[in-house]
């Protein structure tokens, strides 16, 4: 027969297990993907007397990760293809996450592209300053979120291909008189050079002076076409043919054709020529890489003096790689003009607070005595260091070689009075 206890527990456990039942069946309640994919987090702030405590974000489980990054692919599919609902669907369970940003920078393009300045707005108060993509920032500009013309400069001053946002914002600079024209026309003929010829008549024509026309700006760097366009400065007779138009062409646009044509020379490694085309360039128009292979060329021919000089034009960034810092240098050696090194003491002083002279001296006075100007002159150590003797501060015993029992006391109580830091 079955105790009584335990009937009782019979519907007990029939009843939990029915509630769980329940529990499980239920749906989970499903968010608005559109108001979560612009909700703003709330910033916590500290009472007053009261630190700061960070709260992380709770991390995903594996699985979902590894299903949001299947999923990564078709989701950016769809927003070029200009599908909100997915962009917003994907982000509504993202938060700051790498893949996140990811969409969300599709995202703002697809937008700007379609001059959603509104939805874009919203969405680009979203990212982190950190987590925004080029081509975004240009669409934030475009709309006037931003207002930055450190940036803008950054990008007339490219002569490479951009995106097409940032290509947008420079026409739109350009045809409104906002840019300066001397970097502008500068690009144009980087764009040729790169053969992105396409991109070369939109911004001229949004200069005011297209490159098919028949006379004007446009028409004068149309001339370049033929020497630095495409494949041409590859051709052998492109300086003879840039040297023919010498005299239609300006100053800097003479300049800006010998630097390509000696860019093309330097890779492949024909030194000589490349060297004496980059004389003929002007400077103040070279990119990065035409520099670097401009000092490359001198130091091929050990011209000291000239590698010097190209070094020294470099812009602050370029010129601060460790390379070309040590190349400055050498080049300044091999020319006499190497400024005089320091003289550095011999001498190290006493650490500070010490009651007497210890022959042991510190690790750190390196940096002390080359950050001093001048230093106080120490009386002479009274005998050899601490790791040879084993009483540092009595001058008698010190020409006694110790044993090492006698090394280790002497540490120990120079520890114990503050004088000497563990380790040294």
């Amino acid at each position: 027969m079955m105790p009584f206890r335990q009937k009782a527990l019979y519907p007990l456990t029939a009843a939990v297990l029915t509630l769980m039942a329940a529990c499980a069946s239920q749906p989970p309640k499903r968010q608005d993907v559109s108001s979560a994919a612009t909700a703003q987090p709330q910033e916590v702030k500290p009472q007053a007397g009261q630190k700061f405590q960070f709260t992380p974000r709770p991390m995903q489980s594996a699985d979902t990760v590894l299903g949001d990054y299947a999923r990564l692919e078709g989701v950016l599919a769809a927003v070029r293809a200009g599908d909100d609902f997915a962009a917003a669907q994907f982000l509504a369970g993202q938060g700051s996450s790498a893949m996140g940003e990811s969409v969300r920078n599709e995202w703002l393009k697809s937008l700007g592209q379609r001059n959603q300045a509104d939805v874009f707005k919203q969405q680009y108060a979203q990212l982190e300053p950190e987590g925004r993509s080029r081509e975004s920032r240009c669409y934030a500009h475009l709309f006037g979120v931003e207002q930055d013309a450190a940036f803008v400069d950054a990008l007339v001053w490219e002569t490479k291909r951009l995106p097409a946002g940032c290509n947008a914002l420079l026409q739109y600079r350009a045809a409104s008189g906002a840019l300066d024209t001397g970097k502008a026309w500068r690009r144009v003929r980087g764009l040729m050079a790169e053969n992105q010829i396409s991109d070369a008549r939109a911004l001229a024509a949004s200069l005011g002076s297209p490159l098919d026309g028949m006379m004007g700006q446009g028409a004068q760097e149309n001339r370049l076409l033929g020497i630095i366009g495409g494949n041409a400065s590859k051709n052998a007779g492109a300086a003879a043919r840039l040297a023919a138009e010498a005299g239609a062409l300006s100053r800097e646009q003479a300049g800006f054709a010998w630097a390509v044509l000696g860019l093309a020379e330097a890779r492949n490694q024909n030194m000589p020529v490349a060297l004496s085309y980059f004389r003929n360039a002007d400077r103040s128009q070279m990119t990065d890489e035409q520099l670097e292979w401009y000092a490359r060329a001198a130091l091929r021919r050990q011209d000291w003096h000239e590698l010097a000089s190209v070094i020294e034009s470099m812009p602050a960034k370029l010129r601060q790689d460790s390379a070309w810092l040590y190349w400055l240098a050498r080049s300044r050696a091999a020319n006499g003009t190497a400024p005089p090194m320091p003289k550095r003491s011999t001498v190290k002083p006493p650490p500070q607070g010490a009651t007497s002279t210890p022959c042991w001296q510190p690790k750190n006075w390196a940096g002390a005595l080359m950050s001093a100007t001048t230093l106080p002159t120490p009386p002479k150590p009274t005998c050899k260091p601490w790791r040879k003797t084993a009483h540092c501060n009595a001058p008698s015993p010190c020409s006694t070689p110790p044993s090492k029992a006698a090394i280790g006391k002497c540490a120990v109580r120079h520890r114990q009075n503050g004088v000497m830091p563990r380790g040294a």
